[in-house]
């Protein structure tokens, strides 16, 4: 008797057992549970579930072969959903040489992997477990699949090939893969993590929206917004790599994190790019963390790239890359005419060890678009080089306009800070084929001036709260961080609000800046806006610098400063300017809250020493050289200069400021030359040390000697 009760409960368990196999996947409407999503998806096709069933999965399970849902069941399908009851994985078998899920014609279908589809926990999981080449991914929309969305998954493989979730081409007989959205996964493994492109002569996919996803370990290509697309919204992803990859005997050059080739509205907003390292042997992929490469789509006529609050952190040695690139805002010959608006990203170039290559080429944010008829539009941004163990057989440079002057490319760049000052090869700025260094600062803008850019960007060494950190160090924010008010860009990368009048460069907005607004008078000057510059000084020495613009009608001047200056604290102002005698304030100046003031225009005696030309009260003109003294060595500059007939925008000799160079800079400059003018500090002898505004130590370098590969801007296939 026993022994029967054992068979009999041996059978019975069998059966549950059984059952339990079949019972991974339930579809409604007429309830039915499946063993996978092959079997399930087979039944809706029949039509068994109706025109909009719902697959929640119910138990982890394995398919050994990809589950394909086509419209073409005697029911259209008109919606699909597909849900989680607890936290299960999905897994595709190890020689399954196809994607888990592929839709074809399928519209509105909801792959959604948090429980009961509230909070935001990613529950759901899919996992490939196929290394080889034929892996084509996790998740695969096709042939017309439109209005899908796929949100709160984990999507994970140890392989280097395929595309993790790929909006995908389309046969002849379909439209496009449009309006769909892939949010709050994560991706982790193949080639490529998250992809969308359309399909030449036949449709573009339109509207694919890319947001709050985190990427990694993407083989060549994190986020790629491929060919034949008409608008993309790419906001708040993350991209990285975490683990030590190999290429798998592939032969790629490029790693990019978000690459874009894509026609339409284009919008690359608030991402996280870091840690891009492949610690292959012999490693000599080029690395770029965002690149531009707009590409025709038939039918399409506005390109416009909006790249806004990145952030980009390349800090890894990577010794054997042939190049790095934060933020590539680029075009190549088969580009159309475009517009690329590149506002407020923060970049940053790191590493330490010499690199291996010669002639490698290392940039924080490198534009470079030659196409005619293009507009390019470059503001509020920080670049950062902080390499430091470069060697004379590399090149790096923190900001660098590339490829200007370019007939028909319309260029606006101003208002960034740029920054490599830790490294003796590397270099803040670019223009064309000359590179500025350090104090090279003036002379840049010299070269720029008569095109109207660059006149606010400064070169100015920033810290930072970290390794990967876009976020400054706090107690370290000096001068020239107030970019241009951008309607564009209302918040930051964490969606605080800019400030309405002075906001912050780069991705991170900090707190409120403090604004010094000065009385001051260049003597001479009626016209135009030549910057000065105001050191802020504590017992002489100097805490932070800002360059702002001389209004000559108003006589007023206004520049800000960081958390690095204090309130309660009172500082001796330091002010120079391009051709005026430095001068140094009579008293301090303390700042209540955000806001402080200091007029030299009511009186001489606030200047130390009295020392201002008296009717009208201002600082004295001539010292065209900078060298604290007005004497005939100025002289002989401005008279070398009248008699040539030197005119135009920041002229040394121009002490009047209206770019021509005549007998009335000659006659400021004579009269003061003639009454022994100098400087008169409260801190020794002799001037005090040069600010930005001195011209002194320029060191600048052709670009030609490099062989700067990257700049052919590869575009990849599907």
């Amino acid at each position: 008797m026993k022994k029967t009760l054992s068979s009999l409960f041996v059978a019975v368990l069998f059966l549950a057992m059984s059952n339990f196999a079949l019972s991974q996947v339930r579809v409604i409407p007429t309830q039915t549970d499946y063993p996978d999503f092959v079997t399930a998806f087979a039944a809706i096709q029949a039509g068994t579930h109706g025109a909009a069933p719902t697959a929640t999965v119910i138990g982890s399970f394995s398919q050994t072969a990809g589950a394909i849902l086509t419209n073409n069941s005697p029911t259209a399908i008109t919606s699909i959903n597909i849900y989680t009851s607890g936290v299960f994985t999905v897994t595709g078998a190890v020689g399954m040489a196809a994607p888990i899920i592929t839709f074809n014609d399928i519209d509105n279908a909801v792959i959604d992997g948090s429980i009961g589809q509230a909070g935001l926990n990613r529950d759901l999981t899919f996992n490939h477990l196929n290394t080889a080449s034929a892996l084509m991914g996790i998740i695969n929309l096709s042939n017309g699949s439109s209005d899908n969305v796929m949100r709160y998954c984990n999507l994970t493989t140890l392989s280097l090939n395929g595309r993790m979730i790929n909006v995908a081409q389309t046969t002849a007989v379909f439209g496009g893969n449009d309006n769909n959205t892939i949010e709050y996964c994560f991706v982790d493994g193949g080639s490529r993590g998250i992809q969308t492109f359309g399909t030449a002569g036949i449709a573009p996919n339109d509207n694919t929206i890319i947001n709050n996803n985190i990427v990694t370990n993407a083989a060549t290509l994190g986020i790629f917004i491929g060919s034949e697309l008409d608008g993309v919204t790419c906001n708040y992803n993350s991209v990285s790599i975490n683990r030590g990859l190999l290429n798998n005997g592939a032969t790629a050059l490029f790693y990019r994190a978000i690459a874009i080739q894509a026609g339409g509205t284009v919008n690359v907003i608030g991402n996280e790019v870091f840690s891009l390292n492949n610690s292959t042997a012999g490693n000599t992929y080029q690395y770029q963390g965002i690149i531009t490469i707009p590409q025709p789509v038939a039918g399409v006529v506005n390109y416009t790239l909006n790249l806004i609050n990145n952030c980009v952190t390349l800090m890894d040695d990577n010794l054997t890359s042939a190049s790095i690139i934060g933020i590539y805002a680029a075009a190549n010959a088969t580009s159309p005419a475009n517009t690329q608006n590149v506002y407020n990203n923060t970049v940053r170039i790191g590493g330490t060890g010499l690199v291996v290559p010669a002639g490698a080429y290392y940039a924080g944010l490198l534009v470079s678009i030659t196409i005619a008829g293009s507009t390019v539009n470059s503001y509020n941004n920080i670049s950062s080089y902080e390499r430091t163990a470069n060697n004379v057989t590399s090149f790096g440079i923190a900001y660098d306009l590339t490829s200007y002057p370019a007939a028909g490319v319309a260029l606006n760049s101003d208002y960034n800070t740029a920054s490599a000052y830790v490294n003796t090869f590397g270099w803040d700025g670019g223009y064309g084929t000359t590179v500025y260094q350090n104090s090279g600062i003036e002379l840049y803008k010299d070269t720029l001036c008569s095109i109207g850019i660059e006149q606010h960007t400064t070169f100015d060494s920033l810290l930072f709260a970290g390794a990967n950190s876009c976020m400054f160090a706090a107690g370290t924010v000096g001068g020239n961080m107030n970019g241009m008010v951008l309607a564009a860009v209302p918040n930051d990368i964490d969606g605080t609000a800019r400030n309405a009048t002075y906001p912050y460069r780069g991705c991170y907005e900090g707190a409120t800046l403090k604004v010094l607004t000065l009385g001051v008078d260049l003597e001479g000057v009626t016209s135009n806006t030549p910057q000065i510059s105001v050191r802020l000084l504590l017992a002489c020495a100097g805490v932070a610098t800002s360059v702002g613009d001389f209004n000559p009608t108003t006589n007023q001047t206004v520049v800000t400063y960081g958390d690095a200056i204090s309130t309660a604290t009172g500082y001796v102002i330091d002010v120079r300017s391009m051709r005026h005698i430095q001068t140094w304030s009579a008293s301090t100046v303390t700042f209540t809250g955000s806001a402080g003031s200091y007029n030299f225009t009511t009186s001489t005696s606030q200047a130390f020493g009295s020392n201002q030309a008296s009717s009208p009260v201002a600082f004295y003109g001539g010292d065209v050289n900078q060298d604290g003294v007005v004497d005939v060595a100025d002289l002989t500059a401005i008279d070398n200069d009248a008699f040539n007939f030197i005119s135009g925008c920041r002229i040394r000799t121009d002490v009047d400021n209206n770019e021509v160079v005549d007998i009335d800079d000659a006659s400021i400059t004579d009269n003061n030359a003639f009454n022994f003018v100098g400087a008169v500090s409260p801190c020794g002898p002799g001037p005090a040390p040069s600010s930005l505004i001195s011209n002194q130590n320029v060191t600048f370098k052709n670009i030609n000697t490099f062989d700067k590969n990257i700049l052919n801007s590869t575009i990849d296939t599907p």
